[in-house]
């Protein structure tokens, strides 16, 4: 079994959850070996956040960033000051997925380390990524870039490039399993994303044997197949909701 380090993924959405944030999290026994925080809003907003998060926990603790490609071109320049000055451990989907000439920019403005991959697909449009040599860190999701093996793909053609792996990991059980298995296979490995909100029954009951957090990592589940056994019932009661569940990217 391997275990990989833990990336919390705390998103914020005002001074109230920040302040909130700030004082769950203890730097102690469990300590958090990084946390990631949503940005995107307004880089002023979000320049404050990400600030206030580093003079509460200092330089002990590494923050990522997640833009969700919500900034503009406009942006770049001032959304680079504040992730060197708050020390970003990386600026993750600035821009969409086909905005590749936008990475480009940004790479000029900041040594910030730059990641990508939630919301690109198959190994082919991987491919640009990394010939254009615009990101750091890719983070393809086994359950979105085309399954296991497809991810596992892209996994290699990302060690060729020199270019690290951290996946998406989307808020299930299912989802955290997939991707530490692909965590344990790859020598390109950087940390695992994990959900901390305080109730999520896709993360906590969709398994009878859930994955535990044991001193800020979590262990690929061992078995037969992801390792899980799946409560049936919990889909029973929680169905299927049609319609988004993203919010659309600004212009």
């Amino acid at each position: 079994m391997c275990a990989a380090q833990l990336i919390g993924h705390c998103p914020t959405s005002g001074d109230v959850e920040l302040a909130r944030l700030a004082a769950s999290i203890t730097l102690g026994s469990a300590v958090r070996a990084a946390i990631k925080l949503r940005v995107g809003q307004d880089v002023k907003v979000d320049a404050e956040r990400v600030g206030h998060i580093r003079n509460v926990f200092g330089d002990g603790l590494k923050i990522a960033v997640d833009a969700a490609t919500r900034y503009s071109i406009l942006d770049t320049q001032a959304v680079a000051r504040y992730c060197e000055k708050y020390n970003v451990w990386w600026l993750e989907e600035p821009f969409t997925p086909d905005n590749i000439d936008g990475y480009k920019v940004m790479r000029r403005y900041t040594s910030t380390p730059l990641a990508a991959g939630e919301n690109h697909f198959t190994k082919q449009a991987f491919r640009e990524l990394f010939r254009e040599g615009v990101i750091d860190i890719v983070q393809a999701d086994c359950t979105k870039a085309g399954g296991i093996t497809e991810a596992k793909k892209i996994a290699d053609m990302a060690a060729a490039y020199h270019v690290m792996v951290a996946p998406h990991t989307s808020q299930s059980v299912l989802s955290a399993a997939a991707n530490l298995h692909l965590l344990a296979a790859i020598p390109n490995g950087l940390v695992h994303e994990a959900d901390l909100a305080p109730v999520n029954p896709f993360r906590d009951s969709l398994a009878k044997n859930p994955i535990k957090l044991n001193d800020a990592r979590m262990g690929a589940p061992a078995g037969y197949g992801l390792g899980l056994e799946i409560n049936e019932a919990v889909l029973k009661d929680l169905p299927a909701v049609p319609g988004p569940c993203y919010l659309p990217a600004r212009p």
